[in-house]
């Protein structure tokens, strides 16, 4: 039996990938790929014990996200033992990156990988 209190068998998460997919709002992503480096960067900060994920929405004026076909993205910031998020308190300050938090995951769609319990059409 598994010790990883966030494991779900395949079968539950193709159920939830696929009532997302058939009930998405429009122009919103299915899912995002981080590369292991944006999680490896989070987690080999001293003290961190897990990763939260937050929705986020691009500014739909900046050019930067002009061409995306969703201005939808995930943020993912360092957790520590006791849940809190882990922002330098300079980054939160200055706007500097500090390493804290990591963004612009390959989005899903247009990228979802080969066909799959978690990806197939509605």
């Amino acid at each position: 039996m598994s010790t990883d209190p966030h494991a779900i068998p395949v079968q539950d998460a193709a159920a939830l990938t696929m009532r997302w997919r058939r009930n998405r709002p429009l122009s919103s992503i299915n899912g995002g790929r981080f590369d292991r480096v944006a999680l490896d960067n989070l987690l080999s900060q001293p003290g961190c014990e897990g990763i939260r994920i937050y929705l986020g929405l691009h500014d739909p004026s900046d050019p930067a996200h002009a061409k995306d076909g969703s201005l939808w993205t995930f943020v993912l910031v360092g957790t520590d033992a006791d849940g809190n998020d882990m922002i330098p308190p300079q980054s939160a300050r200055t706007g500097d990156s500090g390493g804290g938090t990591s963004q612009n995951p390959v989005m899903c769609p247009p990228s979802c990988g080969n066909p799959g319990p978690l990806n197939t059409p509605p």
